[in-house]
């Protein structure tokens, strides 16, 4: 897994776009676009990493759950730095980061692994005949 370059890659990745919609979001208002956004990230991130990476796929699951995660985690140690009191609610932030972050990435982990089954066995029928 240590290895696997695609892997840290793409986590690095969703790490990283996660952060950024974060950063962007008006006076810490989330929007509906901005949990699909986040959701958008796990799932995508799952998908590849599910299709493409020989990492364990508990792993990835985990991995895209937590990407979003140690995002949210920053920009709340940033913002807390400036503003004490700017994260009032912060329990039910990382909650809601979880749970979008587990949606997309659990979807995208299942439909990755299917994909990666299908090219399988189509890849061994070829060779069958």
């Amino acid at each position: 897994m240590l290895r696997d370059k695609l892997f840290w890659i793409v986590v690095c990745a969703e790490a990283l776009v996660c952060f950024a919609i974060w950063r962007s979001l008006p006076h810490a208002k989330v929007r509906m676009s901005d949990l699909l956004g986040w959701g958008t990230a796990a799932f995508l991130s799952a998908l590849v990493l599910a299709m493409f990476s020989q990492t364990p796929k508990w792993v990835i699951a985990i991995a895209t759950i937590a990407a979003p995660l140690a995002a949210n985690v920053v920009n709340i140690v940033y913002d807390l730095a400036k503003d004490p009191a700017s994260h009032n609610l912060l329990p039910f932030e990382l909650f809601m980061t979880t749970v979008v972050a587990a949606c997309g990435a659990l979807v995208g982990a299942v439909i990755g692994t299917g994909l990666h089954r299908k090219a399988i066995r189509d890849a061994s029928s070829r060779h069958k005949n």
